[in-house]
């Protein structure tokens, strides 16, 4: 696996375990607080925020999840990422 790859499984696995109140998240880590998560990066997610206009860039980097992480809480300021499935399915089903 690449770097980026082991990044997106490993902010992947955080929100499945600290997110909670949803059909896919576990939420079973309480200590930590949702608002610390970053978003996990892969092609829909970036293309789809770039073409939203929530980055300038498509790359998959740790200060491109940053920026991500930091628009989605300007709409989910409890949980960035919330906005993970949308831009996700978003990309996935063609939408954009």
């Amino acid at each position: 696996y690449s770097s980026a790859a082991s990044d997106v499984y490993k902010r992947q696995f955080l929100r499945w375990m600290i997110r909670k109140e949803s059909e896919v998240d576990f939420g079973i880590w309480k200590s930590f607080n949702r608002r610390d998560l970053l978003i996990p990066l892969d092609t829909h997610v970036c293309r789809v925020a770039y073409l939203l206009g929530l980055t300038d860039t498509e790359t998959f980097s740790l200060k491109n999840a940053r920026n991500i992480t930091e628009a989605l809480a300007e709409v989910f300021p409890d949980d960035p990422c919330l906005g993970d499935f949308a831009l996700f399915g978003s990309g996935v089903n063609g939408v954009l």
